[in-house]
């Protein structure tokens, strides 16, 4: 938990080192303290250390940067990675701010590896909201059974808090960079935290790693509780509702961060180009992650897509026909502004954010989750709003497989049947007073079970929403839109052979008439394909 420190004007975060045994932990830590100010830093300490090995926590502390005109304090804690020291390594990833995984991406260490990503994703989980940032610092990749990156991102990209850098730890490659995007998503914590009044202030209760220690051993039993001490109830801080904290938080509130570290507090108020800009005249520098923290929503995940945007690299374009909009695509990423979203203010910019921002809120649920909105600056004194979505298999794709793969009748009829109930919830969860989302086969995706609204969102229903009485369409005419759909999918020489509509209707999860449609589906496409496609 982050903590204001009034009487020192800090704002203390801590950044916990996760990994595997030998994976490069107390090596990343030692090789960050040769990028980091002596004057700025302690040495790297390591209490309870057992024949070189970390049996409790590696400890350095580094102070630089700024939020909100006060410094930031960084307590940096490396956990053991050994098994039979897993409550020790659960109790100090409950205590972060944001995490660094230190990952050996060797061929044979990947399975390791992949085992503890999945156990401290179920651990962050479980904290309370707002999540912890998450980032792989992919270790060892100098060596020649290192997996490919883009292998190691498939296989851990699915978390959407997460984001992967590529380091080589001996020779200091990618650990700066690493730490300083991991500071940036604590950051973004902090100001959540702000905004929702539950940040801590006053002294920090764990300063030092021996106040670490003490509060390490009576977590897990090793020592009996102190009434008094940093692991106790009588010693733990609270939010403090005293004039200075109030001030403090007012403060920070209302200006803008500072760069995360003192070398790069000019860096963070530009935009660097990403590789693949189009030779245009002109072009605006496309939004990534440096921006600062309140000008990105969500604000942790949101970091974490745009560093993953700002790996691949894309191309911004004019919008077709738009005078003044700004678009890329790729096979996985959609990234739009439109003419309207061009601002010569930051505030302005900020403002339309808050309102996008809201809208996001009401919409939870109905949206894909990989996406966010960010302000970024366009390069040229001016400033753009950007939406940012990670791109999908939506609904028209997955029926062109299922329809087009070989597959037995019966299995192609029930998975073209579940997708069209997929489509069906859609357009009944889409109808909604607060904003109408178009259901079709290539706007709807889906995400644990349940369809959302994969695409971008209409720039003018944020700008001026609707106060006309919502009255959702008739049940039937949302079938037939989505027969008609159905039937530029199917071949022609059987679009008649099946009532579509009636399959349509019957088409519901726990209708015993489902069935009935499968089997119906199937005969049809028995005819249709002499038994398989």
């Amino acid at each position: 938990m982050p903590t204001l420190d009034p009487e020192r004007n800090l704002v203390v975060v801590r950044i916990v080192y996760d990994g595997p045994p030998h994976s490069g932990k107390t090596t990343s830590l030692h090789a960050l303290a040769g990028h980091l100010s002596k004057r700025s830093r302690s040495d790297v300490s390591s209490p309870g250390e057992e024949a070189g090995r970390t049996v409790f926590f590696d400890w350095m502390d580094y102070e630089g940067g700024l939020i909100g005109g006060y410094g930031v304090r960084t307590q940096i804690v490396s956990v053991p990675g050994q098994r039979s020291l897993s409550k020790r390594r659960k109790f100090l990833l409950e205590t972060a701010d944001s995490v660094v995984f230190v990952a050996d991406t060797q061929q044979q260490r990947i399975a390791t590896n992949s085992e503890y990503v999945e156990a401290l994703v179920e651990i962050l989980d479980r904290r309370p909201s707002p999540p912890v940032g998450l980032v792989v610092q992919a270790n060892k990749r100098d060596l020649a059974a290192a997996l490919p990156i883009e292998r190691i991102r498939e296989l851990w990209g699915k978390h959407s808090a997460l984001s992967v850098i590529e380091s080589v730890a001996t020779k200091g490659d990618g650990i700066r960079e690493a730490f300083i995007f991991a500071v940036r998503l604590a950051l973004d914590r902090v100001r959540v935290l702000i905004s929702e009044g539950s940040l801590v202030s006053g002294p920090p209760r764990i300063d030092s790693p021996d106040t670490l220690l003490r509060a390490l051993r009576e977590a897990i039993g090793d020592s009996p509780l102190d009434p008094g001490s940093p692991g106790s109830n009588g010693g733990r801080s609270r939010p403090s509702t005293s004039l200075a904290a109030k001030l403090v938080q007012e403060v920070l509130t209302q200006q803008q961060d500072g760069a995360v570290t003192q070398e790069d507090q000019s860096a963070a108020r530009t935009e660097p180009t990403l590789t693949g800009r189009v030779s245009e005249p002109w072009a605006p520098n496309p939004p990534n992650s440096k921006v600062l923290s309140g000008l990105v929503y969500p604000p942790i995940v949101g970091r974490v897509l745009l560093k993953s945007l700002e790996q691949v690299g894309i191309s911004i374009r004019p919008e077709p026909g738009s005078h003044g909009g700004w678009t890329a695509h790729s096979t996985q990423w959609i990234v739009h502004s439109s003419k309207e979203n061009h601002y010569d203010k930051l505030e302005a910019a900020r403002h339309d954010l808050i309102s996008w921002a809201r809208l996001s809120r009401k919409l939870e649920g109905l949206l894909s989750t990989d996406r966010c909105v960010t302000v970024a600056a366009t390069g040229e004194g001016g400033w753009r709003l950007w939406q940012v979505v990670r791109s999908a298999p939506s609904l028209r794709s997955q029926l062109e497989a299922c329809l087009t793969q070989p597959a037995a009748p019966l299995e192609k009829a029930r998975r073209t049947c579940e997708l069209l109930s997929f489509l069906l919830e859609a357009r009944q969860l889409f109808d909604n007073p607060i904003m109408t989302l178009q259901a079709r086969l290539d706007t709807v995706g889906v995400e644990d079970g349940r369809p959302v609204f994969s695409r971008l969102l209409a720039t003018e229903a944020v700008s001026a929403p609707s106060t006309v009485h919502h009255d959702p369409a008739p049940e039937h005419i949302h079938r037939q839109a989505f027969a008609l759909q159905l039937l530029s999918l199917l071949p022609a020489n059987g679009e008649r052979s099946i009532d579509l509509p009636l399959l349509l209707e019957t088409v519901r999860y726990g209708r015993p008439t489902a069935q009935e449609s499968v089997r119906a589906l199937a005969t049809w496409f028995t005819a249709v394909d002499g038994g398989v496609t």
